[in-house]
Protein backbone atom coordinates (compact mmCIF):
# COMPACT_ATOMS: atom_id res chain seq x y z
CA UNK A 1 0.00 0.00 0.00
CA UNK A 2 2.39 2.59 0.52
CA UNK A 3 4.11 2.17 -2.72
CA UNK A 4 1.12 3.02 -4.61
CA UNK A 5 0.66 5.77 -2.32
CA UNK A 6 4.42 7.30 -3.18
CA UNK A 7 3.45 6.36 -6.92
CA UNK A 8 0.53 8.47 -6.83
CA UNK A 9 2.14 11.37 -5.15
CA UNK A 10 4.84 11.45 -7.42
CA UNK A 11 2.40 11.35 -10.60
CA UNK A 12 0.80 14.08 -8.81
CA UNK A 13 4.19 16.40 -8.59
CA UNK A 14 5.11 15.62 -11.40
CA UNK A 15 1.47 16.88 -13.03
CA UNK A 16 1.93 20.14 -10.61
CA UNK A 17 5.40 20.73 -12.21
CA UNK A 18 4.47 20.64 -16.12
CA UNK A 19 1.73 22.62 -15.40
CA UNK A 20 3.37 25.14 -13.59
CA UNK A 21 6.30 24.92 -15.93
CA UNK A 22 4.16 26.20 -19.22
CA UNK A 23 2.83 28.68 -16.82
CA UNK A 24 6.59 30.29 -16.28
CA UNK A 25 6.98 30.17 -20.13
CA UNK A 26 3.49 32.26 -20.82
CA UNK A 27 5.12 35.22 -18.33
CA UNK A 28 8.71 35.21 -20.32
CA UNK A 29 8.93 38.63 -21.39
CA UNK A 30 8.34 39.45 -25.29
CA UNK A 31 10.96 42.31 -26.31
CA UNK A 32 11.91 44.15 -30.04
CA UNK A 33 15.24 45.61 -30.24
CA UNK A 34 16.27 47.43 -33.10
CA UNK A 35 20.10 48.62 -34.01
CA UNK A 36 21.07 51.60 -35.69
CA UNK A 37 23.47 49.76 -38.69
CA UNK A 38 23.64 52.52 -40.62
CA UNK A 39 27.18 54.16 -40.42
CA UNK A 40 26.94 57.84 -40.07
CA UNK A 41 23.32 58.46 -39.95
CA UNK A 42 21.40 58.96 -36.41
CA UNK A 43 18.00 57.32 -35.63
CA UNK A 44 15.58 60.11 -34.94
CA UNK A 45 12.26 58.27 -34.77
CA UNK A 46 11.34 54.64 -34.14
CA UNK A 47 7.69 53.50 -35.22
CA UNK A 48 6.54 49.83 -33.78
CA UNK A 49 3.33 49.39 -35.47
CA UNK A 50 0.41 45.89 -35.58
CA UNK A 51 1.05 45.01 -38.69
CA UNK A 52 -2.69 45.07 -39.25
CA UNK A 53 -3.05 48.66 -37.92
CA UNK A 54 -3.77 51.65 -40.97
CA UNK A 55 -1.34 54.06 -39.22
CA UNK A 56 2.39 53.94 -37.38
CA UNK A 57 1.23 55.10 -34.34
CA UNK A 58 3.28 57.27 -31.85
CA UNK A 59 7.23 57.93 -31.88
CA UNK A 60 8.99 55.06 -29.75
CA UNK A 61 11.77 57.00 -28.78
CA UNK A 62 11.79 60.29 -25.79
CA UNK A 63 11.59 63.53 -27.38
CA UNK A 64 15.65 64.06 -26.63
CA UNK A 65 16.82 60.83 -28.16
CA UNK A 66 18.24 59.52 -30.91
CA UNK A 67 20.18 56.26 -32.28
CA UNK A 68 23.62 56.65 -33.10
CA UNK A 69 25.41 54.42 -34.80
CA UNK A 70 26.09 50.77 -33.06
CA UNK A 71 23.19 51.99 -30.27
CA UNK A 72 20.57 50.03 -29.86
CA UNK A 73 16.82 50.31 -28.06
CA UNK A 74 14.90 47.01 -26.79
CA UNK A 75 10.95 47.70 -26.00
CA UNK A 76 8.55 44.88 -24.89
CA UNK A 77 5.56 44.05 -26.79
CA UNK A 78 2.94 41.59 -26.78
CA UNK A 79 3.38 38.67 -29.64
CA UNK A 80 2.30 38.92 -33.11
CA UNK A 81 3.77 40.42 -36.04
CA UNK A 82 4.22 44.11 -36.59
CA UNK A 83 5.47 46.90 -39.01
CA UNK A 84 8.76 48.67 -38.02
CA UNK A 85 9.92 52.48 -39.42
CA UNK A 86 13.02 53.91 -38.69
CA UNK A 87 13.68 57.46 -39.65
CA UNK A 88 16.96 58.91 -39.55
CA UNK A 89 18.33 62.68 -39.36
CA UNK A 90 17.14 63.24 -43.63
CA UNK A 91 13.82 62.26 -42.68
CA UNK A 92 14.95 58.93 -44.71
CA UNK A 93 12.57 56.15 -43.87
CA UNK A 94 13.60 52.14 -43.24
CA UNK A 95 10.64 50.46 -43.26
CA UNK A 96 10.21 45.88 -42.63
CA UNK A 97 7.31 44.81 -42.86
CA UNK A 98 4.89 41.92 -41.19
CA UNK A 99 7.74 41.33 -38.84
CA UNK A 100 6.94 37.99 -36.50
CA UNK A 101 7.90 38.23 -32.91
CA UNK A 102 6.68 35.33 -31.04
CA UNK A 103 5.61 35.48 -27.61
CA UNK A 104 8.53 35.45 -25.38
CA UNK A 105 11.37 36.29 -27.70
CA UNK A 106 13.65 38.61 -28.24
CA UNK A 107 13.58 39.86 -31.59
CA UNK A 108 16.51 41.95 -33.50
CA UNK A 109 16.29 44.43 -36.53
CA UNK A 110 19.49 45.59 -37.43
CA UNK A 111 18.59 48.61 -39.19
CA UNK A 112 21.00 49.27 -42.28
CA UNK A 113 21.08 51.31 -45.91
CA UNK A 114 19.31 47.70 -47.56
CA UNK A 115 16.24 48.88 -45.48
CA UNK A 116 16.18 52.21 -46.96
CA UNK A 117 12.48 53.05 -48.47
CA UNK A 118 12.42 53.96 -52.12
CA UNK A 119 9.66 56.47 -52.00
Amino acid sequence: MKKVYWVAVALAAMLTAGMFGSASTAGEATRLRIINGLGRWDIHFVYISPASARSWGEDQLDDDQTLSSGESETWSVDGGEYDLRCKDEEEDTYTSYDVCIPTGMLVEWRVTLDNLDSD
